[in-house]
């Protein structure tokens, strides 16, 4: 498992640099506030820049482009292909449908309820699945 974010303290810096691959808990807008006086780095998504800072003391495991291409693959799959209840557009009208006992008259509009977004058509999904193939067994050209 690959965690999504990480954060190193530089004690004898003074820095605290924090890496994540989606921000979803706002830490790069909280950071200011908690260290207030050090030296702040957001380092987006590059979780090297923690491994080059621990200088060896944090090792990485190897990558395997198999299995995360196997793993990508069914992912996108998932995510694509989703029901209606599943994806984002079916998600906000279940809190919708929450919300409406104690908010009468909520009025989700219709953008946020639009249905599927666009899908690949058969040959483009049959193109990405060999990519991911082709990865998967090594057979993938060079770019």
């Amino acid at each position: 498992m690959i965690p999504l974010g990480g954060v190193h303290i530089d004690l004898r810096r003074k820095t605290v640099g924090a890496w994540q691959t989606a921000d979803t808990t706002g830490v790069f807008r909280a950071l200011p506030g908690l260290w207030s006086g050090w030296q702040l780095d957001c380092w987006e998504d590059r979780f090297e820049e923690q491994a080059l800072r621990c200088q060896g003391a944090l090792r990485l495991p190897e990558l395997d482009l198999a299995a995360g291409a196997g793993s990508a693959r069914a992912w996108i799959r998932r995510r694509v292909f989703q029901s209606f209840d599943d994806s984002p557009a079916g998600q906000v009208a279940k809190i919708a449908g929450w919300l409406a006992p104690i908010e009468p008259g909520l009025v989700v509009s219709d953008d946020a309820l639009a249905g599927e977004g666009v899908r690949p058509t058969r040959p483009e999904w049959v193109r990405f699945v060999a990519a991911c193939e082709a990865l998967r067994t090594g057979h993938a050209a060079s770019a």
